[in-house]
C-alpha cells in the first residue's frame, strides 16, 4: 500500500460477479474517502484497460476489533476501506471508514 491502494487477493476483480475490496491509506491514495458520500459515481479501471462505474451507497466508520465485511457473492460491489479518522498524527487507530458502492451497467458497451 506504501505506492498506491491494494486489493485483497481472496476476493473477486472488478469483471466479476461479487465484492471487490480495495484498501489505501488515509492521508494518500484514499483521503479523498473523506469527502464521497452516497450517490456519487465512481471509475475503476482495470489492469486490461477496462472501466466500470459504481454508485456509492454509503461510508461508515466501523471498529476494526469487532466488525466483519459483508462480501455479497451474488452481487456486484465494491468496498473502499482505509483507516479512520482522517487527518489525525495518532498511528494504529482501531476504526476503519468503509465504503460500500454497487456497480452499475455501462452505456458504452464496457462491461
Amino acid at each position: 500500500m506504501a505506492f498506491g491502494p491494494g486489493r485483497l487477493e481472496s476476493h473477486t476483480s472488478a469483471r466479476d460477479v461479487g465484492t471487490m475490496i480495495l484498501t489505501g491509506h488515509r492521508d494518500t491514495h484514499f483521503q479523498f474517502l473523506e469527502r464521497l458520500h452516497g450517490g456519487k459515481t465512481l471509475l475503476l479501471q482495470t489492469r486490461t484497460g477496462l472501466w466500470h462505474r459504481f454508485t456509492v451507497r454509503d461510508g461508515q466508520i466501523v471498529d476494526s476489533r469487532t466488525a466483519s465485511i459483508d462480501t455479497d457473492k451474488d452481487g456486484r460491489h465494491l468496498i473502499l476501506v482505509t483507516c479512520y479518522p482522517f487527518r489525525t498524527l495518532t498511528p494504529n487507530q482501531p476504526f476503519r471508514y468503509v465504503v460500500t458502492a454497487d456497480r452499475e451497467p455501462m452505456t458504452d458497451g464496457a462491461a
